[in-house]
């Protein structure tokens, strides 16, 4: 069970975990050293103290003070390749939804989008650091076509091309996507008493609507099993 007192499996848990939040296994010395430095700007980054000096990034990472310029040549290099570590993890996580509505007759547009947004919603409460960077890197991502955005951009692109959504303006979407997104995230930590799959779903249906799709087929996406159950 979860902090928002939803049940999920324990082996779905601990690879959302592993995934979300484990530095890779089996690498050498080296790059044990630079995964912990990021691992360590991920927690900053979190926190929003991305202003302190290297000397507390390398304390923060359990590595000598001098390991960080084998790797980084300044803390904005740093701390942009830690923000590139959560796009990845959540890229990776996405991939599971994507692979669940893509099997079988093709691409089924509106329980990609729908699903992806419900992992990210889950993902929120399971993985509150990645969370974290996400809500702080929202706008660069955005402005960069980085992380999820660009999963966001070509899905709402394939669902109008599809007629499946019906918008008038189709980057305007996007960024009510990216926002509605975030701002699920900041609720849901500023609320640990809510649940976060009812309340992902709750929001869930409000952006179908948005996109245009007709409540019955919001009703056959919003059930359809999740990747971890």
């Amino acid at each position: 069970m979860t902090d928002s007192g939803t049940t999920v499996p324990q082996d779905s848990i601990d690879w959302l975990t592993a995934l979300l939040t484990a530095a890779p296994e089996g690498v050498g010395r080296r790059e044990r050293t630079r995964n912990a430095l990021l691992q360590a700007g991920l927690t900053l980054i979190a926190a929003g103290e991305t202003e302190v000096p290297v000397l507390a990034i390398t304390r923060a990472a359990g590595v000598s003070n001098g390991s960080f310029y084998n790797f980084f040549d300044d803390k904005q290099q740093f701390f942009d390749e830690a923000a590139e570590v959560a796009a990845e993890r959540f890229a990776a996580l996405l991939d599971r939804g994507d692979a669940e509505a893509t099997a079988g007759d093709g691409p089924d547009i509106a329980a990609m989008v729908c699903t992806n947004f419900r992992i990210i919603g889950r993902a929120h409460r399971l993985a509150p650091v990645l969370s974290k960077v996400l809500i702080h890197r929202a706008a660069d991502y955005y402005s960069t076509g980085g992380g999820f955005i660009s999963r966001v951009r070509r899905d709402v692109a394939t669902g109008v091309d599809a007629g499946v959504f019906r918008v008038s303006d189709r980057e305007g979407v996007v960024g009510t996507l990216v926002g509605a997104t975030v701002m699920l995230g900041a609720r849901l930590h500023d609320h640990p008493d809510l649940d976060a799959a009812t309340t992902t779903d709750a929001v869930a249906r409000d952006v179908l609507r948005m996109l245009g799709v007709p409540d019955d087929e919001a009703d056959r996406v919003l059930a359809l099993p999740l990747p971890f159950g």
